[in-house]
């Protein structure tokens, strides 16, 4: 069960990261 907590806030990390570049790509746009 943690294993699987600890997947899932890595996944939501990687998420965030993903939104915050493509946040920052459309203002350049």
């Amino acid at each position: 069960m943690l294993h699987l907590l600890l997947h899932l806030d890595l996944l939501h990390l990687v998420l965030l990261m993903g939104l915050d570049k493509l946040g920052k790509l459309l203002t350049l746009l």
